[in-house]
């Protein structure tokens, strides 16, 4: 696994050396920058071959710092492990249980080792959708 990390802060990313090949870039923004659709656009511009989770935070960790009004990412390219990106928004918490189960009804492929989950805690039950989730997923 190769793994490269960028933070974007006053305008501006650090580091131009980018891993074009990356599978996977997690991205961790102040709510106002995941707001912008600039901030996605130019992730996407560094990593085309990528799938792109970026998610508000309050603080941004980079190295060994913790940042504000910033964009804190890490690229992942792995050797031999296929990555996919889905999501879903939940309209209503009644239905956490359905939204777990339709996500895991995307994902679920031949030699499925992990699942890594973002979600807004305030608007899920969380037992209701990981039973979603095992209700289709093998243990």
């Amino acid at each position: 696994m190769k793994t490269e990390q960028r933070l974007y802060i006053q305008n501006e990313w650090s580091s131009q050396d980018i891993n074009s090949s990356a599978q996977l870039v997690l991205a961790f923004s102040s709510s106002s920058l995941v707001k912008e659709a600039s901030s996605y656009e130019s992730l996407k511009k560094f990593y085309p071959n990528a799938d792109i989770v970026l998610t508000s935070t309050a603080g941004e960790i980079y190295d060994i710092e913790v940042n504000d009004d910033s964009i804190s990412t890490t690229a992942l390219t792995f050797k031999n492990a296929p990555t996919k990106a889905v999501s879903k928004e939940v309209k209503d918490v009644d239905d956490s249980f359905l939204v777990g189960e339709q996500l895991a009804k995307e994902v679920n492929t031949e030699g499925l080792k992990y699942i890594l989950v973002f979600i807004d805690w305030l608007c899920i039950n969380w037992c209701d959708f990981l039973d979603g989730l095992k209700s289709v997923l093998d243990k």
